[in-house]
């Protein structure tokens, strides 16, 4: 008849094996997981010195792809009811979950309208830890 526990123990030891196993990096969580990570590191930075209405209007010079309008006119109205802050925090929020987020963000903080090289050179710097 064999052992009623033996599926148990196999799926207990496969578990155990897969706990000290490092994350497959290929995989999509991994990416989520390394894009909230990122998020995390840059928010208080990303915080302090972006003002929304003053970089919106140029992520689409650099990514048509991130950023849609919904996510604008919700910026933007956070921005007008809440303050910069507050729609700061959505703007990052909104913006990890786009393909090519990141080099789209240092792209605009470096354009000639914002003016925020300094705080891309920083948010690289912290990517570079993170890595």
């Amino acid at each position: 008849m064999g052992n009623p526990f033996s599926k148990t123990e196999s799926t207990v030891e496969t578990i155990r094996e897969n706990a000290f196993r490092p994350p497959n990096l290929d995989s999509p969580l991994s990416d989520a997981y390394y894009n909230s990570l990122l998020k995390d590191s840059i928010a208080e930075l990303f915080v302090s010195y972006v003002i929304p209405m003053n970089i919106l209007h140029v992520f689409h010079k650099y990514n048509r792809r991130v950023l849609v309008k919904q996510d604008l006119d919700f910026i933007k109205a956070q921005a007008s009811s809440l303050g910069d802050v507050s729609a700061s925090r959505s703007l990052l929020d909104r913006l990890v979950i786009y393909d090519d987020w990141f080099f789209c963000l240092l792209d605009s903080l470096r354009d000639s309208d914002v003016m925020l090289s300094h705080v891309a050179v920083q948010i690289e710097n912290i990517k570079g830890k993170i890595n």
